[in-house]
């Protein structure tokens, strides 16, 4: 679904493989995990290479979905504060 393109963004995977089952798999505590995808800009190297191994997929690949969902994140963000004036 990644490399078809139907996934474009980092948590639309979360709607196919939940969140507590990736952090089991990358051996992180599920709340730590969580809080760290809401800072998603913020993820290592090690991060985004630990993801591209267990979805087995290329760690580009990985990185344009942590892309793309910063992005979102950022502009939803500007749309909040557009909206407060």
């Amino acid at each position: 679904m990644i490399q078809a393109g139907d996934i474009t963004m980092l948590n639309q995977c979360f709607n196919i493989i939940p969140k507590s089952i990736v952090a089991e798999d990358l051996g992180e505590h599920k709340g730590r995990y969580s809080t760290r995808l809401t800072g998603i800009e913020n993820m290592t190297y090690k991060d985004i290479k630990n993801l591209s191994s267990l979805f087995e997929i290329d760690i580009t690949i990985v990185f344009k979905l942590i892309d793309n969902q910063a992005r979102s994140n950022e502009a939803s963000k500007q749309s909040v504060f557009d909206n407060k004036n």
